[in-house]
């Protein structure tokens, strides 16, 4: 049976049509006429989803017996609404003995409450229908799916912009790779940021890719909502909170500390290559794990204008002296001048470790930790968010720091009254070591003004060392010179001028950034620092 023919089912048993809007949505098919893969909706308040969800569920349950649905919401009462729903138009048909000797399997349903909304069949015990909730990372739902029961499975996802990115990627999106042809996945939801796995899968069927597909729902298509209503919440609400609820608009949220446009323009297309390149200065930020995060450790190379990240490495699962070993082993194969931990809290003993080992190597690295406090790390993120809105670093397009980058919000206040920096959802320690690798590159650069690292008053620059040659590039040409510095409150690391070299450097640093650009420059540069 054709979705039209569903349509029309609708309009006979329930007397319900769709308005365009919803039309649209549960019409839209790949170009050879199947279904999605993946279908995504963004869609404003008030537009009718949760009726156009019920109606193509218990459409489906009648139509197609083979098939078992999964609804899932970010709360249990989320999935419990459409649950309702969809039992609330079975049960009408079921009652209604012209319509039961049409749908006779529909006899075989039973409907349960306990231990979490269900509709089975009496006759095998096959689930057809569940509705559960996709709290704690979807832990619950792993382990479910089709069986050789059913031939087909289909998850739906009740305003997934607010469901665990985790839970979707871990848990909803493996549960479809045993069923025939994929299955589908159904992410509906208000648009929630420009950030996490609805917006990327959003994007995705906005460009066509694969069988992903996707539409944008405002509520002015659903003709029951009142003009005069959306004219009133566009005069209340600001611009930005009415484009994302009423016309299905993603935008940044009132909290985002890194804009996706500031993020988007220093996006790197080029590879830069798995090893260092003679000439160039590489420096290092490392976020020290706590319990169930990442040890992340950022590499960056200082360029003639800006900090390019190269290397990004995530440790987890590891003791210490593991963990130490393999930093060690990064620091070295870079030849990284300076590194700058997170020695807040846990990070005191394995830095200490890290400053041992970097001893016993002989490493021409220097360590350069940083302590954490309200402030401190204020003025940390800030320096990288004006970084990125300069442009004065460049990334690669690594997902799991872009997501983070995305989620990385204003949450509220602490209890000083100022403003609480974090992840919205999940980790952000690759953020976290992005913004200690740019505080790393301090010293190797004229500021103005002076590093939010340097103490209030004055602080001391370190000579010229002439056994590091070129590629070291400290800005000081001599004797040790003192240099005033602002007040804690105006410093900021991220006013990155062009690096302080002598002319002869300047020169040789040009023409190693030129040549890096290319392959075939990259691979020489790389084999004439393995020479030296």
């Amino acid at each position: 049976m054709t979705i039209e023919d569903r349509l029309v089912l609708a309009k006979r048993l329930w007397d319900w049509s769709p308005h365009e809007g919803q039309h649209a949505f549960l019409t839209l098919r790949l170009d050879d006429g199947s279904e999605p893969k993946t279908l995504v909706a963004a869609c404003g308040r008030r537009w009718g989803k949760t009726e156009a969800l019920s109606v193509d569920i218990a459409t489906r349950l009648l139509t197609i017996p083979e098939e078992a649905h999964l609804v899932v919401g970010p709360t249990a009462d989320q999935a419990v609404g459409l649950f309702d729903a969809i039992e609330e138009k079975l049960r009408e048909v079921r009652e209604n003995e012209a319509l039961i000797q049409e749908f006779p399997h529909l006899r075989d349903f039973e409907f349960r409450r306990s231990p979490y909304c269900h509709i089975r069949r009496s006759s095998d015990g096959q689930t057809v229908l569940s509705a559960r909730s996709a709290a704690k990372r979807g832990r619950n739902l792993r382990g479910k799916g089709t069986t050789r029961k059913l031939k087909r499975f289909r998850v739906t996802v009740d305003e997934a912009a607010f469901v665990e990115d985790a839970a979707i990627t871990e848990a909803l999106q493996p549960m479809l790779a045993t069923v025939p042809g994929g299955g589908q996945l159904v992410l509906i939801s208000s648009p929630y940021g420009r950030r996490g796995v609805f917006y990327e899968a959003y994007l995705r069927g906005e460009r066509r890719e694969g069988r992903y597909r996707s539409v944008r729902l405002p509520s002015s298509q659903n003709p029951l909502v009142d003009p005069v209503f959306l004219a009133e919440k566009e005069a209340e609400l600001a611009p930005r909170q009415f484009a994302a609820e009423y016309r299905a608009e993603f935008v940044d949220s009132a909290g985002a500390v890194f804009p996706t446009e500031d993020i988007e323009q220093c996006l790197t297309e080029d590879d830069y290559g798995p090893e260092p390149l003679f000439g160039m200065v590489y420096v290092a930020g490392i976020d020290l794990a706590r319990r169930g995060d990442f040890t992340v450790v950022a590499i960056g190379a200082a360029e003639r204008d800006r900090l390019r990240l190269v290397t990004l490495h995530r440790l987890t699962g590891l003791n210490w002296r593991r963990q130490i070993d393999q930093v060690c082993d990064l620091l070295a194969r870079w030849n990284v001048r300076r590194v700058c931990p997170d020695r807040t809290g846990i990070g005191d003993m394995p830095v200490e470790t890290l400053q041992a080992e970097i001893v016993a190597r002989r490493l021409r690295c220097e360590l350069a930790d940083f302590y954490f406090t309200e402030s401190g790390k204020r003025r940390l993120i800030d320096g990288l968010a004006i970084g990125l809105s300069r442009r004065q670093l460049a990334i690669p397009r690594n997902p799991v720091l872009l997501s983070e980058l995305a989620n990385f919000e204003v949450t509220g206040t602490t209890g000083a009254g100022r403003e609480r920096m974090e992840a919205r959802v999940g980790h952000d320690d690759t953020v976290i070591a992005l913004a200690l690798m740019l505080e790393a590159a301090a010293p190797f650069r004229r500021r103005t003004p002076v590093p939010f690292g340097a103490v209030a008053g004055r602080r001391r620059i370190g000579p010229f060392d002439p056994r590091t040659g070129p590629d070291a590039a400290h800005f000081s040409t001599g004797k040790e010179q003192e240099v005033p510095c602002e007040s804690p409150d105006s410093i900021c690391a991220a006013s990155l001028p062009p690096l302080a070299l002598t002319v002869r450097e300047r020169v040789l640093r040009d023409a190693v950034t030129a040549l890096s650009r290319f392959a075939v420059g990259r691979a020489a540069l790389a084999r004439w620092g393995r020479k030296r």
